[in-house]
């Protein structure tokens, strides 16, 4: 199996959108990606941060520069499965796009 990181974008939901039925849509979407034995780890992110670039700039993050609000790291057999498996994430039918980039085994 190899690793892929799902980077939930684009889509910030204010906390009228996020409904007990929206949350279980996300309990349900994990545990099949558990009982199928895809989900290694994976989080939501919080507002804000710090970008830092070089030794000697470091900046407040805004959402406005990249909307990043989850990640989830997932074990497929092939980036076609991974994308197939990325497609039923809830946020997915409001809109929300996921980036999917495979993981680079290291020695």
């Amino acid at each position: 199996m190899q690793k892929f990181l799902f980077l939930f974008k684009g889509l910030a939901l204010n906390p009228q959108q996020v409904t007990e039925s929206y949350s279980n849509k996300w309990v349900d979407y994990m545990g099949k990606l558990v009982q199928g034995g895809h989900l290694e780890a994976g989080s939501p992110l919080e507002p804000g941060g710090k970008v830092v670039v070089g030794q000697d700039s470091v900046s407040d993050f805004k959402g406005e520069q990249v909307d990043i609000y989850g990640y989830l790291l997932i074990k497929a057999s092939s980036l076609d499965e991974a994308v197939e498996l990325s497609k039923q994430a809830p946020h997915m039918a409001l809109g929300g796009t996921t980036i999917v980039r495979p993981c680079r085994e290291v020695p």
